[in-house]
């Protein structure tokens, strides 16, 4: 089976992508554009997101860590207004104009994308898009303070048998590092109870 084209470990199910790698990309276009807008207004206190036009930072700025979340917030949006044309190129379809405000055009950029998702991953860099999308977001969300906390947990996988069991704090699944694999948090516990049943019969054989 072919492999995802962005982890290169685990079997592509949608797309190009694996399934954990798929609903990465999922979630980070849903989420770009309020990202985009709290990064904006979380270091100027102002609007820019949705007022402002692209910019850059300041020659300088006595403020690295304002500038270097303009900066990324800026990246966001032009890497998703890139791959917007690309998608829309992609698809036949005309290229829209330029929006007014940035953060108008990160929401219809991520709309565009998130409602075409198997054409936005196509080649030649439709992946590569999505690998830099990623990127983006977890740098501006390290930034920003909003990284998640994630548990680790001590039970091997029932899938493959490895212990790479995560879970995000506030979430209500259970997923795996190396396989990709993840599952409700009360189906998993109902599992792992299975699991250790069998467990404890062939032991007591």
């Amino acid at each position: 089976m072919d492999e995802c084209l962005l982890c290169h470990r685990h079997p592509r199910r949608v797309a190009a992508l694996c399934q954990s790698c798929h609903d990465k990309v999922t979630d980070a276009l849903t989420q770009a554009p309020a990202l985009y807008v709290h990064g904006c207004q979380g270091v100027s206190g102002s609007s820019h997101g949705l007022t402002d036009k692209l910019s850059t930072p300041k020659p300088g700025s006595r403020s690295p860590l304002r500038d270097g979340v303009l900066e990324l917030c800026d990246a966001l949006a032009r890497s998703l207004l890139s791959w917007e044309a690309a998608t829309r190129a992609a698809l036949d379809r005309p290229q829209l104009p330029a929006a007014v405000r940035a953060g108008h055009g990160v929401q219809r950029a991520a709309a565009t994308i998130s409602a075409d998702l198997a054409a936005a991953l196509g080649p030649p860099y439709g992946v590569a898009h999505a690998s830099h999308l990623l990127t983006l977001s977890a740098s501006l969300r390290d930034r920003l303070g909003l990284t998640p906390l994630v548990h680790q947990l001590a039970a091997p996988c029932p899938n493959c048998d490895t212990r790479a069991l995560v879970r995000r704090d506030g979430d209500d699944h259970v997923s795996c590092r190396m396989c990709g694999n993840s599952w409700p948090e009360r189906h998993y516990a109902l599992l792992a109870r299975l699991l250790v049943a069998e467990s404890s019969d062939e032991d007591t054989k």
